[in-house]
């Protein structure tokens, strides 16, 4: 099933649809979520089945026709589990161009924060996280 995202412009309002795989070959922007999992001054930190580098707790990108706060949800419950009672914070959005391969990437990136109890036990979906653990924040940054 091939899923649809939005293609947008320099100020993130919707220009057309895209897939994912076309509008990283083209270089165009398009919308994506970060979510940071916090155990008191823990940090759940993903590292990534694709390449095994480290990354946010939860990230993705957000679908045609979906909200940046629907996007978080859903993929903070794909990715990890995340009950869907958890409180997710809007922290902040804003666009980031990275060079990867031979392309460069043009994200609008909503972040987001979520805090769980110790009670919360993080489910690793294959295919897209190879290993979670909580890591102190300030051994991260």
């Amino acid at each position: 099933m091939i899923e649809y995202i939005a293609r947008v412009d320099e100020n993130d309002l919707v220009i057309g649809k895209t897939t994912k795989q076309e509008s990283h070959k083209n270089g165009w922007r398009h919308r994506v979520v970060a979510i940071f999992v916090m155990r008191g001054d823990e940090l759940l930190v993903n590292r990534r089945e694709d390449n095994g580098l480290l990354d946010h707790s939860v990230g993705g990108h957000v679908l045609y026709g979906e909200e940046y706060d629907a996007a978080a949800r859903r993929e903070s419950h794909e990715e990890i589990g995340l009950p869907e009672n958890i409180s997710i914070k809007y922290l902040e959005k804003f666009l980031v161009s990275e060079k990867k391969d031979n392309a460069i990437l043009h994200h609008w990136f909503s972040l987001y924060r979520a805090n769980v109890d110790d009670a919360f036990i993080p489910q690793a979906q294959a295919g897209e996280v190879r290993e979670l653990f909580f890591k102190n924040i300030f051994e991260v940054i």
